[in-house]
């Protein structure tokens, strides 16, 4: 079946038309509650309108084309992994993919380069151990991060393939974690590690990680025969946002003694 250019391109035009009103919608609430903010509360205009509006609509198009892409791309790619591993591959083949699709997952967030370039708000008489985490030692955070990730991706998979209950995990690592941070927070060169580490935990359910993480978690649940893909994959996605968590207050300890 052949259809006319004009033709395709009008069902073209018309589906992309309706991807990005629904980003325009969606951020449009956001930029009006702003804009009433600084004109009603602020009572001050906004300054360079012309470049803002410029931004806001790059913004709506870059979502529209990266969700766009999740949905065509990243997602249907994780599912189909997810499918063939537990066929494919055994332990350490699980293991050692599970640990690498978390670590180049977290590499991929932009808000991992975000975080990072907050460093330089950081002055070192302040916060020695945060000035040292977001600048000379910015790979070991990230590293810390995607580490944290990559563990949590394959207690995931294991968690599908071996039918195990989220609780124990959650029992385990939560009181684990309020520990480590009360522990943290009573040394004063510590404490600033425990706010960034709580935050690097969100850093991680990004736009990349998430999506990817869920698709794998649904396609290996499909493989194994059970039916609830999505919860199980969200249920990865605590463990992707507790376990970086835990890395990084792990590293923040690691380097307390070298901290002045």
């Amino acid at each position: 079946m052949r259809i006319p250019i004009r033709q395709s391109a009008s069902m073209i035009l018309g589906y992309a038309r309706g991807k990005l009103g629904a980003q325009i919608r969606a951020v449009s609430f956001l930029v009006l509650y702003l804009a009433a903010f600084q004109f009603l509360v602020l009572r001050r205009p906004i300054e360079s309108a012309l470049s803002v509006a410029a931004g806001i609509g790059a913004v709506a198009a870059g979502l529209a084309l990266f969700l766009e892409g999740l949905f065509l791309g990243v997602m249907p790619l994780g599912e189909r992994c997810g499918l063939r591993l537990p066929s494919r591959a055994r332990g350490a083949g699980i293991v050692l993919f599970s640990l690498v699709l978390g670590i180049t997952a977290t590499l991929a967030e932009p808000a991992i380069g975000f975080l990072r370039a907050q460093g330089s708000a950081v002055r070192p008489w302040d916060a020695p151990m945060l000035y040292l985490l977001l600048n000379r030692g910015s790979p070991w955070l990230v590293a810390a991060i995607a580490v944290g990730v990559g563990i949590a991706v394959v207690l995931g998979v294991f968690r599908f393939i071996r039918n195990w209950s989220l609780k124990p995990f959650l029992f385990t690592f939560i009181p684990l974690l309020l520990g480590l941070s009360l522990w943290a927070a009573l040394d004063p060169v510590l404490a600033p590690a425990a706010g960034l580490a709580w935050d690097a935990g969100g850093v991680t359910t990004g736009p990349v990680t998430v999506p990817l993480v869920i698709a794998l978690g649904i396609g290996v649940s499909r493989i194994v025969g059970r039916g609830d893909g999505s919860s199980g994959g969200l249920g990865v996605v605590t463990l992707a946002s507790a376990l970086p968590v835990l890395t990084v207050l792990l590293l923040a300890l690691s380097l307390g003694p070298r901290t002045p």
